[in-house]
């Protein structure tokens, strides 16, 4: 379903009462009753020369606006602005899965469920005193080996002085530099031990890693965790929440269609990168949200036929969250003039919808009409309408095609008009 939007004020529209003409048999016969009919009446010709009945019934003219000048009584044209809708679904713009980076006893839980958590925020607390212990373990490991290296420097010293008095033999000095350069890289292998003794025990703190809105925790206190990457215990989830993504599909019909559009100069791209989105919540007559359409998958989905699309919206207040459901309205085409006409005056007939036109003999003939949007209680006629008929507007069952009236004209009530349109 296409949803049309008209950005342009409203002028008071003019109605046309008409005075239906309808002979009686008789003076002094009751008037007949009139049904809402399509059947062609008995011609004037035919009729005798009788008393008439008069009736009222309303209704419209459509001159253009250009028809103003020499028809002051007559609306203008509107201008109006196509606005597909797809159904769609919000999605964070981040999320993520809180798992253990190193395994142990859960200490303590610490966060609400359901908060806001900003990043930093400490949320978990594993047992860190086996960690702690490692930690003093890699500090021994360090001190040992500069000990060594101690050591090994000073036999190298050694080992150049007696060197030189002929001594020691080349090859026991030689072995003295091996001692000392594998002492030195002990050290950096302990250090190295010590780093991740201690980024272990950091780690035993699980952090948030973003500002979002938090789940429920689903590990309790007294649990066992388990780190091992995507393999280990999830915890809890975040999602960002300011701002939200709004994903979408557009069918291969439209896709189409816009690639048309681009080809006329009517559309700037066929995905519409860069163009705003409104989007309509559950509930809602009208858009409440707006968004900008950053991104266009590269290609149709083989399976469904449809072009994948992404709108970004603000959410300062928090209201829209991931998974909910909306309804984005997008611009297909440029600004076109449209003819309007109250909907109650539209005829239901087996073909489609009909009007009821009052022609320049004034009498009332049926026409078909092809629809386009609903603005509140009017309507866009698209085709089978001219900007100068006249179209009847009340009074259905007091009027028969082919019958002759006489018009009067009467301000119509314009209030009822929307400016967010929807196509059914």
């Amino acid at each position: 379903m296409r949803d049309l939007a008209l950005p342009l004020c409203l002028v008071p529209m003019l109605c046309i009462y008409i005075f239906a003409t309808v002979r009686s048999p008789s003076s002094n016969a009751s008037p007949p009753h009139i049904r809402r009919s399509h059947t062609p009446p008995t011609s004037l010709g035919a009729m005798d020369q009788t008393t008439f009945k008069t009736r009222t019934l309303a209704v419209i003219s459509l001159a253009a606006s250009l028809l103003a000048a020499c028809a002051p009584h007559a609306p203008p044209e509107r201008s109006i602005i196509e606005r597909d809708t797809y159904p769609g679904r919000f999605d964070a713009v981040d999320s993520v899965d809180i798992r253990p980076r190193v395994g142990g006893f859960i200490d303590a839980v610490l966060f609400k469920d359901g908060e806001l958590v900003h990043k930093g925020d400490v949320l978990f607390r594993i047992d860190p005193r086996p960690y702690a212990a490692a930690v003093e373990q890699a500090a021994a490991q360090v001190a040992a080996a500069k000990s060594q290296l101690l050591l090994a420097n000073q036999e190298l010293d050694r080992a150049k002085t007696l060197i030189a008095t002929s001594t020691i033999a080349p090859e026991l000095l030689e072995r003295r530099h091996q001692s000392a350069q594998a002492a030195a890289a002990a050290i950096q292998v302990s250090q190295a031990a010590l780093f991740r003794a201690r980024l272990d025990l950091s780690f035993c703190q699980v952090i948030a890693p973003m500002t979002g809105r938090i789940s429920r925790h689903l590990v309790s206190v007294g649990n066992l965790v388990e780190a091992g990457g995507g393999n280990g215990t999830l915890l809890t989830t975040i999602v960002s929440i300011d701002p939200i993504d709004f994903y979408f599909d557009i069918d291969e019909k439209s896709y189409l269609r816009y690639a048309a559009l681009v080809q006329h100069g009517q559309r700037r791209t066929v995905g519409g990168e860069g163009t705003e989105v409104r989007i309509r919540l559950p509930g809602e007559k009208t858009a409440t949200h707006k968004g900008t359409l950053d991104f266009v998958d590269n290609r149709l989905d083989r399976s469904t036929g449809t072009l994948r699309v992404r709108a970004r919206i603000g959410n300062q207040d928090s209201t829209l969250s991931p998974g909910q459901f909306g309804r984005a309205e997008l611009i297909s085409a440029s600004a076109h003039p449209a003819l309007l006409v109250p909907n109650i005056a539209l005829v239901t007939q087996p073909t489609g919808k009909a009007l009821d036109v009052v022609g320049s003999d004034n009498k009332v003939a049926e026409r078909e009409v092809i629809l386009g949007g609903l603005f509140g209680a009017w309507r866009e006629i698209r085709a089978g309408l001219k900007s100068d008929d006249r179209i009847l507007v009340a009074g259905f069952q007091q009027a028969q095609v082919g019958s002759v009236v006489t018009p009067h004209l009467v301000e119509a009530d314009s209030s009822s008009f929307s400016e967010q349109g929807e196509l059914e």
